[in-house]
């Protein structure tokens, strides 16, 4: 049994997946010396290792700092998104359709199938990818990034190892404050917090053939006064068969985080009474994600990919299909201004034109997702 935590992700599991190469023994150290790297990648994420493999296939010097860390993540996409990204062989699960409950039995059928990403076959693909591009690795915790009066950026990592670079890039999940300044005045981060496991259990009422995104039925029928309560949360369900099905309670958006033991509590009360028995547990998780909140500011040299540039969906916490799909654009622009030693200005302005593109309310993902008004999400929000 291990704990693994990883981007607002804790993990109690049994080693059921493969281990990864880690990336010591599969990528090059970084050199030492005088040598000057085009770009270092900071976080070692999918949206890290995606990024510098991109930018190291473009002809870019690219150095990946950041610790080792297995994916613990149980990412869910569309099927149709990881296909288009070339991923379909790193999907493990995949459900022909999926479906909404709302407040009766009858379910909304998306018409659209739902898989689930295996961590170890994402994790290979993309470290990969990081090796035919040539990208190098040092595997330690980054402390600061100080710009040097020449122009070059100094990562600062632990036991005072300097990397010198010309740009520095910070993708290294939501907690990444203490390396970038993000915009002041910006809406408040709300939180999505999740706790769920994958258990073999017996009376499973929902169908294998389908993936529930979200049961917002209420089981008690009948009002409970208590803490857990007062949250507003659904059931998200993976069956993997008949008898084996990861089941998550969420609270899709909250001021203050709704705290772990009560979504437990939750959850294991929904099951109950729903009949679910539950005969072993495979592995449990814990997920808190930041939602919302402030862009980076534009006015920094370092940039941000991933959650630590709020490319987190406001309205569901997905970031992940989001991040391999900016992942060759952004490695493009970096890739153009590098090499062309243009000036700050165009950097600012690219920026500027991603940030707008990551703004919005989320809404466009429940209007094309669902045949329904907008308003129908707003009373599963916590906005108190």
């Amino acid at each position: 049994m291990k704990v693994m935590t990883y981007d607002g992700h804790v993990h109690l599991v049994n080693s059921i997946w493969p281990p990864s190469l880690p990336l010591i023994f599969a990528l090059p150290p970084i050199s030492t010396g005088e040598n000057v790297l085009d770009l270092v990648v900071i976080g070692c994420g999918p949206a890290g290792l995606a990024l510098a493999a991109e930018s190291a296939k473009l002809g870019l010097n690219v150095g990946l700092i950041g610790p080792d860390l297995p994916f613990t993540n149980n990412y869910g996409v569309w099927e149709d998104e990881f296909k288009d990204l070339g991923l379909e062989r790193c999907i493990e699960h995949v459900w022909r359709d999926t479906i909404v409950y709302l407040d009766d039995d009858k379910p909304i059928m998306i018409g659209r199938a739902y898989g689930r990403v295996s961590r170890y076959l994402l994790h290979e693909e993309l470290l990969r990818r990081c090796i035919e591009s040539g990208v190098m690795y040092l595997n330690s915790k980054v402390e600061t990034i100080v710009e040097a009066t020449d122009g070059r950026n100094l990562v600062v990592c632990e036991h005072n190892r300097v990397v010198p670079c010309w740009l520095a890039t910070v993708a290294s999940g939501a907690a990444s404050g203490k390396l970038l300044q993000y915009e002041v005045g910006g809406p408040r981060v709300s939180v999505q917090t999740a706790y769920g496991f994958e258990v073999e259990v017996e009376n499973n009422p929902y169908d294998p053939s389908l993936m529930v995104f979200m049961d917002y039925r209420d089981y008690a029928k009948q009002e409970v006064q208590s803490l857990e309560a007062q949250y507003p949360t659904f059931l998200y369900a993976m069956p993997m068969s008949s008898t084996r099905v990861f089941f998550e309670e969420t609270c899709l958006a909250s001021k203050d985080a709704m705290p772990f033991d009560l979504l437990k509590k939750k959850l294991m009360s929904r099951l109950e009474t729903m009949g679910i028995r539950i005969l072993k547990v495979y592995e449990e998780e814990w997920s808190y994600i930041p939602v919302g909140g402030s862009l980076p500011n534009t006015e920094q040299k370092n940039l941000a990919f991933g959650a630590a540039a709020s490319m987190v969906h406001p309205a569901t916490g997905y970031s992940v299909v989001r991040s391999l799909s900016e992942a060759p654009n952004y490695a493009s622009v970096i890739a153009n201004i590098l090499k062309k030693d243009n000036s700050n200005g165009l950097l600012t302005s690219e920026r500027n034109n991603w940030n707008i593109s990551m703004q919005g309310c989320g809404k466009d993902f429940l209007v094309l997702l669902f045949p329904l008004p907008i308003s129908f999400c707003l009373p599963f929000i916590c906005l108190s």
